[in-house]
């Protein structure tokens, strides 16, 4: 009797978390982006916005910018002049 009402408050636990599964994440990242195609206007009403903000944790992610095209960052030529101290080049006068 007693394995069998273990069994059964373990069953009942893992239920209300197997029904808690998350979306694939790649659906949620596109969810809880921004959209840029309004042109800057306001959204119309039609959702709940709070339903939004839960799915997407409270929080909305901004649209993509920059170059989406770049593999690699810029190289570093590494012509950046360095003025060590006691090297600082002599200043104008002031007029």
């Amino acid at each position: 009797m007693k394995p069998l009402t273990i069994a059964s408050l373990m069953l009942a636990l893992a239920v209300p978390a197997a029904a808690q599964t998350q979306q694939n994440p790649a659906q949620q990242a596109d969810k809880c982006r921004i959209q840029t195609d309004q042109g800057g206007k306001q959204q119309s009403g039609n959702g709940n916005l709070t339903e939004k903000l839960n799915d997407c944790g409270g929080v909305l992610k901004p649209p993509a910018t920059g170059d989406q095209g770049m593999a690699a960052p810029a190289p570093d030529e590494g012509k950046t002049p360095v003025i060590k101290p006691g090297e600082v080049p002599a200043q104008p006068p002031k007029q």
